[in-house]
Parts: C-alpha cells; sequence; structure tokens
C-alpha cells in the first residue's frame, strides 16, 4: 500500500470519475445530515460547478484512498474546505497535507477567479465538527459560529434577540 504524501490530489470533474469514489469514504464522515444516496445522484453536478473543487486522492494504479471538497464562497472570497475523508490508514497525517493541497491549489486558482472579480482572501475556512484536529495545525475558530435549529420543535419561539432589554426602564 502506498503511503499518504504518495497520493495524488486528481480533480474530479467528470460524473464517471465521481461514480467512482468509495461510497464508504462519504459515510465514514460524522456530523453532517446529508443524504449519501443524494450526494451520489448529484455529485456529478456539484463537481461540475468550476468554484467547486473536489478532489480524489489516488495511489499510483488510480485506485481512489481519499476525497477532498472545497468551494469557494464568494461572498467572503475565501476557500471553504468543506470535506477531507481517507481510508483509515492513511488518517494520521491526512489534514496536514490537504492544508498543503489548499494552500496550493489558492495561489493557483488566484489568477483565474481574479478574472472573475473575486479576489481570495489570504484565509482557508475550514467546516469541521473536529476542530481539536485544526487547532493542532494552528487554525483558531472563526468570529462567525455555524448554528442550526431543528424547524419541526415544537417549542415556542424566543425572543429573536434583536432588541436589547433596556436596564435603566426594565422593557425592551
Amino acid at each position: 500500500m502506498p503511503e499518504l504524501d504518495e497520493l495524488k490530489f486528481v480533480r474530479v470533474n467528470n460524473p464517471y470519475i465521481f461514480l467512482r469514489i468509495p461510497r464508504a469514504l462519504f459515510e465514514q464522515v460524522k456530523g453532517y445530515d446529508f443524504s449519501v444516496n443524494r450526494l451520489i445522484y448529484y455529485g456529478a453536478s456539484i463537481a461540475a460547478n468550476p468554484l467547486t473543487y473536489i478532489y480524489a486522492m489516488t495511489d499510483d494504479l488510480d485506485v481512489i484512498r481519499g476525497v477532498f471538497w472545497a468551494r469557494i464562497d464568494i461572498v467572503d472570497e475565501t476557500f471553504e474546505v468543506y470535506l477531507i475523508s481517507v481510508e483509515p490508514e492513511y488518517q494520521k497525517n491526512t489534514l496536514k497535507k490537504a492544508l498543503k493541497f489548499v494552500r496550493e491549489l489558492q495561489e493557483k486558482e488566484r489568477p483565474k477567479l481574479e478574472k472573475l472579480g473575486i479576489k481570495l482572501k489570504d484565509k482557508i475556512v475550514l467546516i469541521t465538527n473536529q476542530p481539536k484536529a485544526y487547532e493542532k495545525l494552528g487554525a483558531k475558530p472563526t468570529k462567525r459560529i455555524l448554528m442550526e435549529k431543528n424547524n419541526e420543535s415544537k417549542q415556542p419561539e424566543p425572543d429573536d434577540g434583536m432588541v436589547e432589554e433596556n436596564p435603566e426602564t426594565n422593557t425592551k
């Protein structure tokens, strides 16, 4: 079996390559609420978006050992790393390799994106449910926090929090 450093990143912009990504690589990702079936069904369309960067991590025999998925946030002008998944035997230094790769990708894509009016900031946003792993590599939590609310909840809606209480009058 090849070492992690021997794996190549191959851009997935062909539906047949996307369908070759082992389902288990998506199934082992924890903390996402997406349906793997829907992802596989729409994967080719997702990969066809020029501002989406899906890469298969392949060995020298073109066996897919991992998947890397990032996208450009055109409003924030940042690369967002959305998903990194590799076979268990490659997991030890994968984040380090993936971050090095995305920095290189960011520099490579910068001129093309500037032609589209996107001036990439010199930072990478990492979407994860394992922040400690990224903190070990020097990443810090962002100022914004991703939140979610289940709309099926039967709980009463609280105050929207946009109006602060006035302590002098004890009113809102």
